[in-house]
């Protein structure tokens, strides 16, 4: 077993001379750095099963993750832990509010959501989705905030009427 066994520091290059690894567990360790795909890992091609959860990785995950074709499992929960004394800004706390002007009848409105629809992490990218909806007089507004995961740094707000 090499999960639970205190292992520090980045993913081992030497890990890429296990070439008929198919299953990998280094979960529950002190891992850090970012998950090397691209080095460590993309020679591993018959890997089918990666488990890097609850490590200290802080970086999202490189390209190299394309090229293991054979990959049907991975788990990265638990990682990506803010630096020390640094402010990380839960998506879930978000509120959103707008003021929709509409020129021709000469008329705003405030439209405000208190609340997230949902937090969609993804784990790939780094990013999170944060969908809001408000419904006023039978018009539906509609609003995605996408925010990184590690800094909480808004980067794109998408509203749709």
């Amino acid at each position: 077993m090499l999960s639970d066994n205190q292992f520090s520091g980045p993913l081992p290059h030497s890990l890429a001379k296990s070439s008929f690894l198919l299953h990998l567990n280094l979960s529950e360790n002190q891992l850090s750095g970012s998950p090397d795909f691209a080095g460590a890992l993309w020679p591993l091609s018959r890997l089918r099963a990666l488990n890097l959860s609850s490590n200290q990785f802080s970086s999202p995950v490189t390209n190299g993750i394309a090229n293991l074709h054979n990959l049907k499992a991975i788990n990265l929960s638990g990682n990506r832990k803010p630096a020390a004394g640094e402010t990380v800004l839960s998506p879930a706390e978000l509120e959103l509010s707008w003021v929709v002007l509409d020129p021709a009848r000469g008329r705003a409105v405030n439209v405000s959501s208190r609340r997230a629809v949902a937090v969609d992490r993804h784990w790939y990218t780094g990013e999170t989705l944060v969908p809001f909806a408000v419904v006023l007089g039978g018009c539906k507004f509609e609003s995605t905030v996408t925010c990184s995961e590690g800094t909480g740094h808004v980067s794109e707000v998408f509203l749709a009427v």
